[in-house]
């Protein structure tokens, strides 16, 4: 395995478990261990062992993962793609990157997607595809109730499928992974939390004559349309997606995109973006 729990889970599962292991630190072990040459700025070391955030894992390695069949009904605000699965994606995709110098993680992540692509192509595939074996539980049930109902309960029944882009993979899923803060902790759920300021962007990036028809809509038929034109949006060209220095930041970011898209400017190289961009005119690509 190339990345491993941090935090052992000493008996503990479920919430007990979630909070004993808070943010989820991930070690870098064999193949992975490059990472602290090659995006030094997101890996910390404590005591000899080099650690790197669930969060980075994510935007690295999600965009490469197949969604297998098996897994596509699976609710995505309940599970997280476990480091087994994203650690053996990583191992492989490092194999078929050269050199160790320093890059822009967005840089790391374009060579991740393509090494992956490559591999798939090839047949030889398999550490890529997900699994309903290979997830993560994260959360607790969604709640209900007042500040909930017809509010952003839709959240609750979105699926990976709903969310697999146009190669089945987990590029958008990406994408609103890095918007949710404190993924494992206990108010991500709740009103007021993550998952309701996540939901508050896609639905006001609707367009205004849709919203009266959207109102009529259940939950599921809701789920349905909102991330349906999330993957007519998403995901963006390689060169300009970003971490994001934070989940707020990354949830900023995903508002300009979907009022870019209705304005049909998506994709257009801004000063929000440049940086990023810049970064992909690099020897190393």
């Amino acid at each position: 395995m190339t990345l491993g729990h941090s935090t052992p889970d000493n008996g503990h599962v479920g919430a007990p478990l979630r909070a004993l292991r808070g943010p989820h630190a991930l070690q870098l072990l064999g193949e992975s261990r490059r990472l602290a040459s090659m995006i030094p700025d997101h890996v910390e070391e404590h005591g000899g062992v080099h650690e790197v955030s669930y969060r980075v894992c994510q935007f690295l390695v999600y965009p490469s993962l197949r969604f297998a069949v098996g897994m596509r009904d699976r609710p995505w605000y309940r599970n997280v793609v476990g480091p087994g699965r994203m650690g053996d994606a990583l191992d492989e995709a490092l194999a078929d990157i050269p050199g160790d110098e320093p890059r822009s993680i967005s840089v790391l992540r374009a060579q991740i997607l393509a090494a992956a692509a490559s591999r798939v192509a090839a047949g030889n595939g398999a550490a890529f595809t997900t699994e309903l074996a290979d997830l993560y539980e994260a959360t607790a049930e969604f709640p209900t109730g007042a500040a909930v109902d017809d509010v952003y309960d839709w959240m609750g029944v979105v699926t990976f499928g709903d969310l697999a882009d146009g190669a089945g993979a987990g590029s958008v899923a990406a994408a609103l992974e890095m918007c949710v803060e404190e993924r494992f902790g206990a108010g991500v759920l709740e009103p007021g939390g993550a998952m309701e300021r996540l939901s508050t962007v896609i639905s006001l990036s609707v367009d205004a004559k849709d919203a009266p028809l959207l109102a009529t809509l259940d939950a599921r038929a809701l789920a349905i349309e909102l991330t349906s034109s999330l993957t007519q949006t998403l995901p963006l060209p390689p060169s300009l997606v970003d971490a994001g220095g934070s989940s707020n930041g990354a949830l900023l970011a995903l508002r300009r995109t979907l009022a870019a898209a209705i304005s049909g400017c998506v994709g257009a190289i801004t000063v929000y973006n440049v940086n990023v961009v810049a970064s992909h005119f690099d020897p190393l690509k």
